[in-house]
């Protein structure tokens, strides 16, 4: 019986499966994202891949980072030619916390019974 993974486990396999779909590597992306947002000086760029690969394996790595990542991998270029789209459920701080954790609850099992048909 294998252990349950944890919303950042989850996280980490889902952006490291979608780099992989894209066709980058976990460097190439962290390059293209440091880049992009940070600074193009090369010293830099490769102590943030390590950092980045870093993120991508610990257990503790907050989630807000991962998501951070998951954003800018969906607004890529690469990511559009794959006509996939990402769901995502946005919690209403007007409804319970139960609640918007059942409805992320009911997209995720949407969303696997979908990704279970192709």
């Amino acid at each position: 019986m294998g252990t349950k993974m944890t919303e950042s486990e989850k996280k980490q396999k889902e952006l490291k499966d979608l780099i992989k779909k894209i066709g980058f590597t976990q460097n190439k992306f962290a390059q293209y994202f440091y880049n992009e947002t940070e600074s193009e000086n090369e010293v830099e760029t490769k102590q943030f891949q390590e950092k980045f690969k870093k993120q991508l394996h610990r257990k503790t790595t907050d989630i807000e980072i991962i998501d951070t990542y998951l954003k800018f991998l969906v607004e890529l270029p690469a990511f559009a030619k794959l006509n996939d789209i990402k769901p995502n459920y946005i919690a209403n701080n007007n409804f319970s916390d139960i609640f918007n954790k059942r409805m992320k609850k009911i997209s995720e099992s949407i969303t696997k019974s979908l990704e279970n048909e192709f």
